[in-house]
């Protein structure tokens, strides 16, 4: 089942296009409290609900990251919500940020089944 890239929603509606890029991410190891680094990639293809496209295309950056760490459907981030917050959203800030800056064309509707 596709899910919204923002929040994880079911069944997103719509497609964006970018593109690719790869980000250094840095978080803490849930069981050590330690440091880590990951290098995320991102293909270039951003699902949205409904809801985050309207988001996005108010330029709200502020309104997606919150949108994004607190959805019911985003079972990660309210799990390791906990002392973290303020670096998960500066992870999501990051993110939504070079998918802004990518970003290349106006959102499409997604096909029925993918």
């Amino acid at each position: 089942m596709t899910r919204c890239d923002f929040c994880s929603a079911p069944d997103p509606e719509w497609w964006y296009h970018a593109q690719p890029f790869s980000s250094m991410v840095v978080g803490v190891n849930d069981k050590t409290g330690e440091a880590m680094t990951r290098t995320f990639v991102d293909d270039g293809e951003w699902a949205a609900c409904s809801d985050c496209k309207a988001i996005i295309e108010s330029g709200d950056h502020e309104a997606l990251a919150e949108r994004s760490m607190t959805s019911e459907h985003h079972v990660s981030y309210r799990e390791a919500i906990g002392g973290h917050a303020e670096l998960i959203r500066n992870m999501l800030r990051k993110f939504h940020g070079e998918f802004w800056r990518t970003k290349i064309s106006p959102p499409e509707p997604l096909p029925k089944g993918e």
